[in-house]
């Protein structure tokens, strides 16, 4: 077996072989590796070399800052901008792969300056080809200021997976200005896989091939789009092998967007669904026509046009082109589960500088794998109800489309079937609007335009400015330096005027600013304090603040919503983040909206003084199902709508963290959290302007590998479509009871889950429900509390249910908190409660048996709930006044009354 042992162990030889050679002198003790171990797989000291590669934005290198051993350690400073930049040992740089089946423990040293956290996660390939982050394993270290920290990682790989494609040592938490180092790396074999039989490989059916040298039969197979042109080469030397050769030539002033400038092969009958297969292609960059350019990243293939889908662009790790050289790429697509219709030729990025502007594609060769699958062809059900219709009464429901989607009809009636609303998914993102300065490319997103009006169907913009995604040009100049401060504000303008004037009138909302904060912890009182820094809109702005006039780089947010504002005064302007319901960025981003707001008031460009500029906070909504916890999303929804402004839930999905088999029992916990959400949904309906999922099929998402929508990948409805549907009901049908002390066969059975469910009533005990157990007034009004604040979105505002019952004529002021309530008193107390409510019930006039022992108070009370079917008597028409009122009997009437109320 072939070790690498880097750094100290070559030190450490050196050390010894200077002994022998001069006996007599003294030498230091040193640091030496461990003896070589078939189970080390890799151990690094830092000293001289380093083999771990950039992950993500990060900026990698040996340094004598730090060393928990020896004089060396690697340094690592990731962004903030994203949770997975770091450093990686990538698989493919061991002499010993990690295999699948296989065991291995990961040992480390990792010091920060300051307290922090580092994430470190194994990323695989799963069984169906999808990329894994972390459900493999992964551990959160916690690093003290200054002192080196222990990194201990075992983990096992399951031995379905594909394959290992690296341990990434990342950002976890976004911690802004975070410095790390890395010493005593070692990654060891704690149990070998299994031996796996070889299996003969699958034969391989070549099916078509192009060459480039029959233009007259193929040439109306291959396009490009707008920002490029092909030419079919015929001239000695073009080809790989030969005289012909497509060439690509990057048009002067347009994107170099990766999707812009590919080519697209359409097959004149598309490749049947149920195969795997394989694609060579080979890529060429001249140094003619490519002057100035020397590391263009490397090229790719997407499948069926599915940008925004990891496991049809391939391969996952490009490299880079050499310039001067032909380079194959040889991938092998994912079970296909729909037919193969176009395959995109590409280099992926979206950067001038690693773009070839002069590029060419030669002998491409499509092969099929093994023999043809039997699959399930996604089919969409109209026959089921319609989740706009569901919720026509409440808020609008919406998901996002790509423009290549809507030529698609199977599309367009499911998604007229279930939604109202529309979010352009990439193509209203800056770097494919105006990817240079003064170059606008609406062509993608008026299609969408189009297609929604065609439908009856409302947009929304998304984004207009973002640190992400961004083009480089609105805020930094040819070098990669921030803009000034004035002249960022002047590209703001010109694309603001230009892209929001281009839309004006045809969309109902925009996201003018998106993701703006970060690295918050404690609650601010500053929202300026925690934005996010690394902005490249903040540090244009920042460069050239005037403190003595009170600028600074945060002032950019209010510019982009007075610039929204003014060039399209009829759409609702939104801020959207994602993590709002972390206590510090709710905070933050409810501050942001409330002074910006009052600022507005007495801005001279202000025509509309009792409208909001800042008029919605977009709560993004990518939650897991392991870690969300539905009352944290209503605490959100409560102080934004404090905040005066209108709240849409704007990219909802819940996957599970876990990429492993999505069992029926993971498919129904995430259905509860979806019902627990539309819950709160619900009950916050006049606050809430939409709610917008983020993918249309587990499929068709970006996070597919958690499985995190309504629907399937066969498009067949999930348990959280029926949990959308009916929230109650399906948490209610799935109610697990706890109680020993509560069975199927008692009579109250279903007004515990009723109550337990909306938690009205809490067990006596974790297994005792306490069914016969006496309730006391304070008790009581408790429970009577909670089910207000189930229907009514303002009762948070009282801290104490004592002051809400006095204060609302439920409780006279001093009320006998502790003592036990009596079933007339009850009476009196609900009577007051349907009053406070406006709940109608007519008259009553019922006569108990015990008639004469009701308090002459609580008569028309005790009637009333009668004639509602809320309260009736026991057996032989005795209503029993001065009887205590049990648990079991209190559940019963909140049930009643919970359903009374929503009529």
């Amino acid at each position: 077996m072939s070790i690498s042992y880097r750094g100290k162990s070559s030190l450490a030889r050196l050390v010894v072989i200077m002994m022998i050679l001069s006996i007599c002198l003294t030498v230091p003790v040193v640091h030496a590796a461990a003896e070589e171990d078939d189970a080390v797989l890799y151990a690094e000291g830092f000293e001289a070399a380093n083999t771990l590669q950039q992950n993500g934005d990060a900026t990698v290198g040996l340094s004598e800052d730090q060393a928990a051993a020896g004089v060396g350690s690697l340094s690592v400073a990731p962004t903030a901008e994203n949770n997975y930049s770091g450093v990686a040992l990538r698989n493919e740089t061991l002499d010993t792969p990690m295999l699948p089946g296989g065991s291995y423990k990961l040992t480390a040293k990792a010091l920060s300056a300051k307290d922090a956290t580092l994430g470190v996660r194994v990323e695989t390939k799963d069984a169906g080809g999808g990329n894994t982050y972390g459900s493999v394993g992964s551990v959160k270290v916690n690093m003290a200021a200054g002192q080196w920290t222990d990194v201990v990682l075992e983990f096992a790989v399951p031995a379905d997976h594909q394959s290992v494609s690296a341990i990434v040592f990342h950002n976890d938490d976004q911690i802004p200005e975070l410095t790390f180092y890395l010493d005593e790396v070692k990654l060891e074999v704690t149990a070998q896989p299994e031996p796996v039989q070889e299996q003969e490989p699958k034969e391989l059916k070549e099916l078509l091939a192009f060459t480039f040298d029959d233009p007259a039969s193929q040439e109306s197979l291959f396009t490009v789009e707008k920002a490029s042109n092909i030419e079919w080469i015929d001239e000695d030397g073009a080809g790989k092998d030969d005289h012909a050769a497509l060439r690509v030539t990057h048009i002067d002033g347009e994107s170099y967007t990766s999707a812009d400038n590919a080519v697209r092969l359409t097959f004149s009958e598309p490749l049947p669904a149920g195969g795997v297969y394989q694609i060579s292609v080979w890529f060429y960059a001249p140094a003619s026509g490519n002057e100035g350019k020397d590391t263009l990243t490397g090229p790719g293939v997407v499948i069926n046009g599915e940008y925004a889908q990891s496991i049809f662009k391939l391969p996952s790790n490009v490299g880079t082109l050499p310039i001067g050289e032909w380079k194959e790429v040889n991938v092998q697509t994912p079970l296909m589960e729909t037919p193969l219709n176009t395959l995109d030729f590409r280099l992926v990025t979206n950067d001038a500088p690693n773009h070839a502007d002069v590029w060419y594609l030669d002998n491409i060769v499509i092969s099929q794998v093994g023999d043809l699958q039997e699959v399930v062809v996604p089919e969409w059900d109209l026959g089921i109800a319609s989740l706009a219709d569901t919720y026509k009464h409440n808020f609008l429901i919406g998901n996002v489309m790509s423009s290549n989607e809507t030529a698609n009809a199977d599309t367009t009636a499911m998604y007229t079937h279930h939604y109202n609303f529309m979010t352009a998914e990439n193509d209203m993102k800056p770097q494919y609007l105006s990817p240079e300065q003064g170059v606008y490319n609406f062509t993608n997103a008026d299609t969408l335009i189009e297609w929604a009006e065609q439908h009856n169907i409302q947009v929304h913009g998304h984004t207009l400015i973002w640190h992400a995604q961004s083009a480089p040009w609105l805020t930094a100049d040819a070098d990669g330096n921030p803009l000034t401060r004035a002249e960022a504000k002047a590209n703001m303008e010109a694309y603001i005027r230009n892209v929001a004037g281009h839309f004006k009138g045809k969309l109902a909302s925009w996201d003018v600013v998106n993701e703006a904060f970060d690295g918050g912890s404690g609650i601010p009182t500053d929202w300026t304090a925690v934005l996010r820094t690394q902005s490249p809109w903040y540090q244009a702005y920042e460069n050239g603040a005037d403190r003595s006039k009170g600028e600074s780089g945060a002032d950019y947010i209010y510019d982009a919503f007075v610039l929204a504002r003014l060039v399209d005064p009829d759409a609702v302007l939104y801020y959207n983040d994602y993590n709002e319901t972390e206590a510090w960025k709710r905070e933050a981003m409810a501050l942001m909206a409330e002074e910006l707001n009052e600022k507005w008031k007495s801005d001279e460009r202000n025509t509309e003084p009792g409208r909001p500029l800042v008029e919605g906070i977009g709560m993004q909504a990518h939650y897991w199902i392991e870690t969300l916890n539905p009352a944290d999303v209503e605490a959100s929804i409560v102080r934004f709508a404090e905040a005066g402004v209108k709240i849409s839930v704007t990219e909802l999905d819940i996957p599970s963290q876990n990429a492993a088999p999505f069992t029926k029992d993971k498919e129904i916990e995430q259905a509860k959290l979806y019902a627990e959400l539309f819950l709160i949904y619900k009950k916050h309906a006049d606050s809430i302007e939409r709610i917008t999922f983020w993918g249309k099929a587990d499929s068709q998402s970006w996070r597919a590998q958690g499985s995190p929508l309504l629907f399937d990948r066969t498009f067949a409805t999930k348990e959280a479509y029926y949990a959308v549907m009916d929230p109650l009901g399906y948490l209610l049908a799935n109610w697990e009871n706890p109680y020993s002390d509560v069975s199927t066969d008692d009579w109250f059975y279903p007004d515990v889950a009723h109550v337990s469910v909306n938690r009205l009533i809490g067990g006596s005990s974790e297994t005792t429900f306490g069914p016969g157990t006496a309730v006391t007034r304070q008790q009581f009004l408790s429970m009577l509390f909670l089910l207000h604040a189930q229907t009514h979105a303002n009762a948070g505002e009282y801290e104490q249910v004592g002051r809400w019952a006095e204060e609302n004529g439920l409780a006279e002021a001093g009320f006998h908190a502790d003592e036990l309530l009596s079933r007339q008193d009850m009476a009196v107390i609900l009577e007051k409660y349907l009053n406070l409510v406006g709940v109608s019930a007519g008259e009553g006039g019922h006569i108990y048996a015990d008639d004469a022992a009701i308090a002459a108070a609580a008569k028309p009370a005790v009637q009333l709930l009668y004639h509602m079917g809320l309260m009736v008597g026991k057996s032989g028409n005795y209503f029993d006044p001065e009887a205590h009122i049990s648990r079991a009997e209190a559940a019963s009437i909140l049930h009643r009354l919970a359903e009374a109320i929503e009529g």
